[in-house]
């Protein structure tokens, strides 16, 4: 149907009305034009699709972009496998991506179904989880059901959790009595409660570690920042001891030293470190004469403790193979505190009182971190003996102070430049106003890792 319309002359009511077919069926035809439109548009959308570049990319290729994308946000996984059905897949078969999960103690809201679901998608790749102090039941369960996937396991609380196999765990870090973490929160001490912890001890007449190799095969670095003492005791009773290769103890409580002598013929990392809250529980009298540790190749001081805490009890240590040593610190009285240096190449002292250097004959790398006068005073020793370390090399000093005094600074260069002219050999020296300096300085931290990755590539020649 038609109709003409003349645009001059002003429609009767009966012309307007025989006009609105024509406009219904005007209409008609425009919305079937413009669904035509619309379904031209979507066909070149779908052939652009089709033929685009990323279509072609193989799939290798997408899931070393994704595993970078997830290096740079952990939480990339699920944005990325929610674009297209395609990608999805490729997400789902690239479980290197989801093994970059980070679980921390400040991640207290990822909810326990999530990690459950990460988890079973990492394949048979390991990570590390640390939970959050008062991280719900569920969560741990969901941990010790995906335990076949934990390499490194972090704990604050749930301590009766390790009564369970742990057959792919190589490193646990247990945290402080649950006290210091709940203070006078009433919820929080009652997740505490909840958990049980204080139950981990059990019978007393087990002679097996909590830790015992038949649940913790793999076992080989343990890390006891301060738990419990119910959790200390089950862990140092002496059947089954997992053969540990790194140890970082605290000194708290009457276990500690049990622990150490426990795997002093493993051990190739040891770091002791006296908390600020150190009271004495082992008397002198209790200590072992001394206690051999022939594969130890790094030992670390580290005495924290505030106020004046009295001699921490220390036994005697002989350990002949022994290439790094660190102290912080100190005793107190002449640095090192440790006795057998013969075999130590890299000594690293902070804040010492003051220092032996004839314990270190062979030492040919030393850190020193002090106050610029002590530094100074230190370094004009070196050069006046120079029987003192005879094969020196390299010297770090970092000063405590902000402000890099350059008089100071002048004054150990000349030290070691006359030790290096009565002697022949010249001596590599870096001077840092502060340790943050010296942790940006690039060289520094790779002459650190060097240092301190002895005892760890050590390690894995061993294990392997």
């Amino acid at each position: 149907m038609s109709f003409t319309v003349d645009g001059d002359a002003v429609p009767t009511r009966e012309e307007v009305k025989a006009a609105l077919p024509s406009l219904q069926l005007l209409e008609d035809n425009l919305a079937s034009t413009l669904e035509m439109v619309d379904d031209l548009r979507n066909k070149i959308e779908k052939h652009k699709a089709w033929a685009a570049p990323a279509r072609r990319v193989p799939e290798d290729v997408f899931s070393i972009v994704f595993l970078e994308c997830s290096r740079y946000d952990w939480k990339a996984p699920l944005v990325l496998g929610a674009v297209c059905r395609r990608w999805r897949d490729i997400m789902l078969n690239t479980p290197r991506a989801w093994a970059l999960l980070q679980v921390t103690p400040t991640s207290h809201t990822f909810h326990h179904k999530l990690l459950d679901l990460w988890l079973s998608r990492c394949g048979a790749l390991k990570v590390h989880i640390s939970l959050h102090p008062f991280a719900p039941p569920a969560a741990v369960r969901v941990i010790c059901r995906h335990e076949q996937n934990i390499r490194c396991l972090s704990l604050f609380n749930n301590s009766k959790h390790l009564q369970r196999r742990f057959t792919e765990l190589e490193e646990l870090r247990l945290g402080p009595d649950d006290t210091y973490w709940a203070g006078s929160k009433p919820k929080q001490r009652e997740i505490i409660e909840s958990n049980d912890v204080l139950r981990v001890g059990g019978d007393k007449k087990k002679k097996n570690s909590l830790l015992n190799s038949k649940r913790f095969p793999k076992l080989l670095s343990l890390h006891l920042h301060s738990p419990n003492s119910v959790t200390m005791e089950s862990i140092s009773r002496k059947g089954l001891f997992p053969p540990l290769q790194k140890l970082h103890i605290h000194v708290s409580g009457p276990y500690w030293l049990r622990i150490i002598q426990h795997c002093a013929d493993t051990l190739i990392t040891l770091i002791v470190e006296v908390p600020p809250d150190f009271e004495i529980d082992i008397s002198t009298n209790d200590l072992p004469k001394e206690i051999t540790m022939h594969r130890l190749q790094h030992f670390a001081y580290n005495n924290f403790a505030t106020g004046d805490p009295g001699i921490v009890p220390f036994p005697v240590l002989q350990t002949p193979v022994l290439e790094c040593y660190e102290e912080c610190n100190g005793p107190g009285g002449v640095s090192p505190l440790h006795e057998d240096l013969a075999s130590v190449t890299s000594l690293v002292l902070g804040h010492p009182t003051a220092v032996d250097w004839s314990k270190a004959p062979r030492v040919t790398y030393i850190r020193l971190r002090d106050m610029p006068a002590v530094i100074v005073h230190e370094m004009r020793a070196l050069s006046t003996n120079v029987n003192l370390c005879p094969d020196l090399s390299a010297i770090d000093c970092i000063q405590v102070l902000p402000a890099l005094d350059e008089r100071m600074r002048a004054m150990v260069a000349l030290a070691m430049d006359a030790r290096g002219v009565i002697t022949g050999k010249s001596i590599k020296l870096r001077n840092f106003a502060s340790s943050a300096d010296y942790d940006l300085d690039p060289n520094a931290r790779a002459d650190h890792f060097m240092v301190c990755s002895i005892a760890l590539s050590v390690a894995v020649t061993h294990s392997a």
